[in-house]
């Protein structure tokens, strides 16, 4: 029987879906969730503990998808379900509490990678200038590269509930905190702003990724 594949480890940390390349010169980065593809598997080429993380990050890459085809709220575990090619049965062993447990999971680990794409890009920067814009950049990037998973991250939350809220709230005090440090160690002394900038930088980005991704546009690059 066709089943979906997870490229990548088995690992839920490292659920990428490949690599993508960086702009000028910036090193390749991985994708912001799991990625599925159609294949063909035996019993035999997945051991027992292989199979169940395999399941999950199959899971959280029709999470995705399916978020960013329907929306949160008209997601359903039957189609959450023939995505990710696993059973209901599967769906809640996995996930006790369904789909929004496989939702906020999923945000978790956008999130995650999010945030080390950020902090990576900034590393390349010298001085505080170069590194705002490698982040700015990074964010544009990501957002237009990987429209489905931004859904995820910036507008899904508001529809998926409280806990969501609360995941992406901490997910931009993250976000400022990483930038307030990279500007903080930037070449050229200390930035007395960083942690407003980084407020800023987040509203700001945030605010223009959110109205792109309601009505389809791209973001445009720096």
């Amino acid at each position: 029987m066709a089943v979906t594949r997870v490229e990548g480890s088995t690992g839920e940390r490292s659920a990428v879906g490949g690599m993508v390349p960086g702009p000028r010169g910036l090193p390749l980065a991985p994708s912001l969730y799991p990625r599925l593809h159609r294949g063909r598997h035996g019993a035999g080429d997945l051991g027992a503990g292989e199979v169940v993380a395999n399941q999950r990050l199959r899971l959280c890459g029709a999470m995705v998808g399916a978020v960013a085809e329907h929306g949160y709220d008209a997601l359903t575990v039957r189609e959450l379900c023939e995505r990710a090619q696993v059973s209901t049965r599967d769906l809640y062993r996995h996930f006790k509490g369904g789909v929004h447990e496989c939702f906020l999971v999923t945000f978790e680990l956008v999130a995650d990678v999010a945030l080390e794409r950020l902090g990576e890009a900034q590393r390349h920067g010298g001085d505080s200038c170069e590194r705002l814009r490698l982040v700015i950049v990074e964010f544009a990037r990501a957002v237009c590269e990987e429209p489905a998973a931004a859904r995820v991250l910036l507008l899904a939350p508001f529809a998926a509930g409280p806990c969501a809220l609360e995941r992406m709230h901490a997910w931009g005090e993250r976000f400022e905190g990483l930038l307030a440090a990279g500007l903080h160690s930037a070449r050229g002394g200390l930035c007395p702003q960083s942690a407003l900038l980084g407020k800023g930088v987040l509203a700001g980005v945030a605010r223009v990724a959110r109205a792109r991704l309601l009505v389809g546009g791209e973001i445009g690059r720096a």
